[in-house]
């Protein structure tokens, strides 16, 4: 067990709120899809890379990124791959 003082950017409240808006929206033909994420912050006497290949071991997801930024880093875990492609067009894999 990894100790780990771990807050979100979404309360419960707020959480049932955006996948309203996301229901709304796929009704409307707004959209087919949508990648709803959020941002997990805490503290932990973990490592950044031990912090990743825990989540890697945990989450099997194919897609996975590590990346640091300005402020800390983000840790990403996903069954698809969203990347971008030229003239602004977007592929999303798998299929």
């Amino acid at each position: 067990m990894i100790d780990f003082d771990i807050k979100s950017d979404f309360n419960k409240r707020d959480y049932k709120k955006q996948i309203e808006r996301i229901r709304d929206y796929i009704y409307k033909g707004d959209v087919y899809q949508v990648n709803m994420s959020r941002q997990l912050s805490g503290r932990t006497s973990l490592t950044t890379g031990e912090l990743y290949l825990r989540l890697r071991e945990t989450n099997k997801a194919p897609f996975c990124a590590y990346i640091p930024v300005r402020n800390g880093f983000i840790l990403s875990s996903s069954p698809r791959a969203v990347y971008g492609g030229a003239k602004r067009t977007f592929k999303n894999s798998p299929n």
